[in-house]
């Protein structure tokens, strides 16, 4: 009789043949949860096993817009996560791709276009969104908290729920000047090799002696989603 767990990656193969399908949102939390053993072994000396990673999924980050009447929508693209290295002071992009045939140029482009961006402007864009945005939700809250928690900024303090929005717009939220003028690298997560990002074969040779079930099963799914459909 199979478990649960042999159910529940049968089905992401099966149906990651379907074509509406797409694996990636539906495989980013096992991605996710090794991420910070995976960027560690894939930038060595940069990321060392003791250095404190703060892992923040579907990252926004401020839409450019070219049309005026989208000028006051503060619209956000997202990137799959944002790692930030607490101890080294460094922050990662990363971007997940179960088919590489899903890179689009125009999401490659706004990527980069990030990656230019200091973490001053990145985290300022995210505070008009919130704020200006009437359309932005609570959760952005939340976000902030992480980002706090990660040292990224400081200065914020969790609102009262019926007008966070005006309370938001009175706190002093800042980047801390000493990483203000810092850089975000980005990196793909891709099934095979395309320039100098990670694979789905090095994340299975960094998983594969592991004897729990969810890396064996984690890595089994590795092996068959690196033949893409």
């Amino acid at each position: 009789m199979k478990s649960k767990i042999d159910e529940l990656f049968g089905l992401l193969d099966d149906w990651r043949n379907l074509p509406a399908y797409q694996l990636e949102r539906r495989a980013d939390i096992f991605f996710g949860l090794y991420l910070k053993d995976i960027l560690s072994n894939h930038f060595n000396e940069e990321i060392m096993k003791n250095d404190e990673l703060v892992v923040i999924p579907e990252f926004p980050l401020l839409k450019k817009v070219t049309q005026e009447k989208d000028k006051e929508n503060y619209l956000s693209n997202k990137v799959d996560y944002f790692v930030w290295n607490k101890s080294k002071q460094m922050g990662y992009f990363v971007e997940l791709k179960t088919d590489t045939k899903s890179i689009r140029g125009k999401q490659h482009a706004y990527l980069l276009d990030a990656t230019c961006d200091d973490l001053y402007s990145i985290i300022n864009n995210i505070l008009r969104i919130i704020i200006e945005s009437k359309s932005s939700s609570i959760k952005y809250l939340n976000l902030l908290k992480n980002l706090q928690v990660a040292e990224v900024i400081e200065g914020f303090i969790t609102p009262k729920t019926k007008t966070w929005r005006k309370e938001l717009k009175h706190q002093t939220i800042k980047v801390p000047k000493i990483i203000a003028n810092k850089k975000i690298k980005l990196v793909y997560i891709l099934p095979k090799q395309f320039g100098n990002n990670i694979t789905f074969n090095e994340i299975y040779f960094l998983l594969k002696e592991r004897r729990d079930g969810l890396s064996e099963h984690f890595c089994k799914a590795l092996i068959k989603w690196e033949n893409e459909v």
